[in-house]
Order: structure tokens, then C-alpha cells, then sequence
């Protein structure tokens, strides 16, 4: 059985190129990646509307490098970690998959593992997460240094589907233009 191997995107370079971040993590998906094994890839947002998605100039990436493009599945609908990690694991098994490889970031991961750990639960799934060193600058990493305080504290005290929904209708907006720089 295969597993799925899941590059999670940071942000645009430009508005039709992936940051140095995303393609680290890419080039650690590849590393990672078995013969057999599945690319989950998400990033359904756009620079700017009716450009490229992040998920589709990966989807790009991994074809220019040699990954099969029947390996290659565009998870559609996630706007952010909490979307992304639902959608992605709600999909793992329909995939014929009963694992999960989350490769990411360390400050990503810090405010990530609660939630696709408990979206990977809910799902009867396997995960395990790969963390790419010296990515995102100190914003980001103190930035989500505080995304993953109170995402932690609120999973302990009982909240987290209100933070769900509070994150995602933050993030929806990233369908029309997501600009954030990942790597500040």
C-alpha cells in the first residue's frame, strides 16, 4: 500500500514562482518519497485572482522533476492548516493510503502537529512529519511561534473547532490573492 507524501506550500516568490521555502520542501517530499508513494499537494490559492495556484506551480515543480504525473493529486478546497489538514486526511484513505508523511517547516509543524494529528485520528490514519531547518524568516517563525500557543492551549481547553472556524474564515479570503511572504 502506498503512502502519501504531503509537501505543505509557504508562499509565492512571485506571482508564477514558489519561495525558496516551498521548493526545500519539495526537493525533501522527493527525498522522502518511495517507489509507489502519492504527492498530496495543496495550495489552493492564487497570487492574485485567475493566476496560478501554489498547488498547481508544485504540481508544475514535480513533473519538471521527473514525478510521474499520475503521482500527483491537487487537494482542492484548503485555505490553511486547519482546512488543509482535514481535507488532505478525509482524503488519505480514499486514496487507498493509510499513511501520511507531513513535510514542512519547524515553525509550521510547532502550530501544525495538533491539528493533522487529531485530523489523521479521526481518519484512522498513520502520520509522521519531516521538519526543513533554517526556512522562514523571524516573522514568520514568531508569528506562528503565536498561532501555535493558542492553537495548543486551545485544543488542551476544548476549543478547537471554534479556532477552526475562526482560521478558515480568516484564510478564505486567500482565494482571491494570498501575498503573505513566508519567508520574512
Amino acid at each position: 500500500m502506498s503512502r502519501i507524501i504531503m509537501p505543505i506550500p509557504c508562499h509565492f516568490k512571485t506571482p508564477a514562482k514558489l519561495c525558496d521555502t516551498t521548493v526545500a520542501r519539495m526537493r525533501k517530499a522527493l527525498e522522502t518519497a518511495q517507489r509507489g508513494d502519492l504527492l498530496f499537494l495543496t495550495g489552493d490559492v492564487p497570487y492574485a485572482q485567475h493566476l496560478p495556484t501554489l498547488g498547481s506551480l508544485m504540481r508544475e515543480w514535480f513533473i519538471q522533476n521527473g514525478v510521474p504525473a499520475e503521482s500527483l493529486h491537487l487537494i482542492k478546497g484548503g485555505v490553511g492548516m486547519f482546512s488543509e489538514a482535514r481535507i488532505a486526511c478525509g482524503a488519505v484513505p480514499r486514496a487507498g493510503a493509510r499513511e501520511v508523511i507531513v513535510v514542512s517547516s519547524g515553525w509550521y509543524l510547532f502550530a501544525g502537529k495538533p491539528i493533522w494529528r487529531r485530523r489523521a485520528k479521526e481518519n484512522d490514519i498513520d502520520i509522521s512529519f519531516v521538519s526543513i531547518p533554517r526556512t522562514g524568516g523571524l516573522r514568520t517563525r514568531l508569528l506562528y511561534g503565536c498561532i501555535g500557543a493558542v492553537v495548543r492551549a486551545g485544543t488542551a481547553v476544548g476549543i478547537e473547532k471554534p479556532l477552526e472556524l475562526f482560521f478558515t474564515s480568516v484564510q478564505k479570503n486567500r482565494t482571491k490573492g494570498f501575498t503573505l511572504n513566508g519567508c520574512a
